[in-house]
């Protein structure tokens, strides 16, 4: 499998279409880790891509299957990307499209979101959500997913993003979630603080006071 290729067809495919975009998910939590010019490993073993669009999700999908890159769509898995263009193999990439202000999760508009640029080989930088606001996310997602083996990946990623803040001196920015109502966001918040003591020492070291005393008390303050 070649995630990174899959991540360069997308760029280019998008990028073509001026389609703003921003990659999530486990590998670009990967990609804010590694300090090479080139990005993480060719042979990381992540299966998935996550991009974050504002337009709608169909039009992102017809984009990349009608482009010349190798995109396919499968009944079992959606949209995947795979070099072997004649058939489906037994590893394809998934690519997951998720489209901003939808509900439950009401992701961020990403063409507001701060982002960062990141290497992924020696002449092609990628768009990452901020872990300001992809931490956010990645709350929103464990907070509403309906199956347990999704909501501890999802909790995996939020205490990896909560250490990247951490060792960076950043503090968690509900002002740039231009998405769900910020009491829904310290809500989120108040469950990981109140169900995780590992999260709640990092939440200490990554929320503004004010806001992990709204997050911790959220019933005596809404």
């Amino acid at each position: 499998m070649d995630i990174k290729g899959a991540v360069l067809a997308v760029h280019v495919v998008l990028s073509t279409r001026r389609i703003q975009y921003a990659v999530g998910g486990r590998y670009a939590i990967e990609v804010l880790y590694s300090t090479g010019p080139d990005g993480p490993d060719y042979d990381t073993p992540l299966n998935t891509l996550t991009v974050f669009v504002d337009c709608e999700k169909e039009y992102v999908v017809n984009a990349l299957i009608n482009s010349n890159q190798p995109f396919g769509l499968t009944s079992v898995m959606g949209l995947v990307y795979d070099p072997d263009v004649e058939y489906i193999s037994a590893d394809p990439i998934y690519i997951e499209v998720l489209q901003s202000q939808r509900d439950p999760y009401y992701f961020p508009w990403i063409s507001w979101a701060p982002k960062l640029r990141r290497p992924i080989n020696s002449i092609l930088d990628i768009y990452v959500l901020h872990p300001q606001v992809f931490v956010i996310i990645m709350a929103r997602l464990w907070n509403f997913t309906p199956r347990e083996s999704d909501a501890m990946r999802y909790l995996a990623d939020v205490r990896l993003l909560l250490r990247w803040l951490a060792q960076e001196s950043l503090e968690i920015d509900f002002a740039s979630y231009r998405g769900a109502p910020k009491p829904n966001l310290l809500r989120t918040f108040g469950s990981l603080y109140a169900l995780h003591d590992d999260v709640r020492e990092l939440l200490r070291n990554t929320m503004k006071p004010a806001d992990l005393v709204l997050a911790r008390d959220f019933d005596l303050y809404f």
